[in-house]
């Protein structure tokens, strides 16, 4: 039943528009989403939904809150490189964090930020690294929690890689193609 949904957003469907990758802010207060290549984020206590004009020519890979809540840090390619850059959503400043090749951001439960660059998850802004011993085909990574990285082939597989210990346990899942 429907009772426990409420819409959000009501976009105009002429455009189709799809929206990406919804992430949650670490006080539970906003939602940042890709729309139709444009980041916005849903205030959750006014409902409304706010355009990052200065963001809107920006190409990005991934994104996630920075700690704080008043901050977006995402991943840009700039010279065939994949850049992590900060935007600060109070003085409307943007900044590049780190220059390295980083695939793509993560952010913990406690509102921490890693990315990932080669066989390694890095935590944003300390010298902590966790080496991922997972094989390349399933590098598709959805969350980190409670010092457990999760991931998938994006069809049977699940992984959970403990990060302490690095134990990497895999999971096949039934795949059956339906007629």
């Amino acid at each position: 039943n429907g009772d426990n949904y409420k819409q959000l957003t009501r976009f105009n469907r002429a455009n189709d528009a799809q929206i990406g990758a919804i992430k949650l802010s670490g006080d539970g207060s906003y939602l940042l989403f890709l729309h139709g290549g444009e980041l916005k984020f849903i205030d959750l206590s006014s409902e409304k939904v706010h355009t990052i004009n200065e963001l809107k020519q920006t190409q990005m890979g991934s994104y996630v809150w920075a700690k704080n809540t008043l901050s977006i840090l995402f991943t840009q390619i700039v010279n065939n490189q994949s850049q992590i850059w900060q935007f600060d959503l109070r003085t409307r400043q943007l900044e590049q964090v780190k220059g390295i090749n980083a695939d793509s951001l993560l952010s913990d439960e406690l509102g921490n930020v890693y990315y990932l660059a080669g066989e390694f998850l890095h935590k944003l802004n300390d010298s902590v690294k966790y080496r991922l011993d997972t094989p390349r085909s399933t590098r598709h990574f959805t969350e980190l929690n409670n010092g457990y990285l999760y991931s998938s082939d994006g069809i049977s597989q699940l992984n959970r890689l403990e990060l302490s210990t690095g134990i990497l346990e895999e999971k096949q899942v039934p795949f059956r193609v339906r007629s």
